[in-house]
């Protein structure tokens, strides 16, 4: 559906009245017979949306408790290629050392000086990079976690303060599409990380994390290494919920409104 504002008799649309419209039934290309809407009546349903979706308190602390629980048993599985990977830059760091106290001493001449050089350094900037990821990538998911959950404890307050733009920007980070059925009943499409934080089941599984965390650290039990209430998590899918993220959001029929059109 788009934004259409109706000049022309006949539509059955109050003239001068803001609407969404299935632009395929509009330009006759479709069979479709979903009804305009107001964007009020939208805006309505989008709102009674985030106010059902807003998580507690209590919640945001069970999935960022969960999710870090998880990112240290990733990240502890990784610490035998990263003992290789510090172990070999070292053994770099010892080469280049001890090449320059040869060259000082005219035990080796300039040029295979200046080659075995390039080769360390090259060996060693792969394996800084590699090393550098492994901490960055981690750290960066902790990151955009924290920035998620807190825009999902807050998302209908931050919603309903937002002017039309800023409404238009919240959408584009948690949605990729929004439906609107013939019984005006609303679907959504999630942004990632939002689809997995917003999944009924994960949260479940969160709750009954933390519950268990309380009993294990109530009774001096150390906790596992690993949890099977929490799904596979990648990093990598732990994306920035940034309001600039360039997504699509569309009802059930089109692209999604261009305010700049009103």
């Amino acid at each position: 559906m788009t934004i259409f504002l109706p000049d022309s008799k006949g539509t059955g649309i109050k003239p001068g009245t803001v609407h969404f419209v299935c632009s395929g039934r509009h330009s006759k290309r479709t069979d479709c017979t979903r009804q305009a809407m107001l964007i009020e009546d939208v805006e309505e349903l989008v709102e009674d949306y985030y106010s059902r979706v807003q998580i507690t308190p209590a919640q945001q602390d069970a999935l960022a408790g969960m999710l870090h629980h998880e990112f240290d048993r990733l990240m502890a599985a990784d610490i035998e290629e990263l003992e290789r990977l510090t172990t070999n830059r070292d053994r770099l760091e010892g080469e280049q050392d001890r090449l320059m106290q040869a060259h000082y001493a005219d035990a080796i001449p300039l040029s295979v000086l200046k080659r075995e050089q390039d080769r360390i350094v090259a060996e060693l900037d792969q394996v800084t990079r590699r090393i550098d990821a492994h901490f960055g990538d981690y750290a960066d998911a902790r990151g955009h976690l924290y920035d998620a959950l807190g825009l999902l404890a807050n998302c209908a307050d931050i919603y309903t303060r937002c002017d039309d733009t800023n409404r238009r920007l919240c959408n584009q980070a948690f949605f990729t599409k929004i439906y609107i059925d013939e019984d005006n009943e609303l679907r959504v499409e999630h942004n990632l990380p939002f689809e997995m934080l917003l999944d009924p089941q994960v949260n479940a599984n969160a709750l009954t994390w933390a519950d268990a965390h309380k009993t294990r650290t109530s009774t001096n039990v150390p906790v596992g290494k690993g949890s099977s209430l929490v799904r596979a998590v990648d990093p990598g899918g732990i994306e920035p919920p940034t309001f600039s993220l360039r997504t699509r959001r569309a009802t059930n029929c089109a692209t999604g409104p261009d305010w700049n059109s009103v």
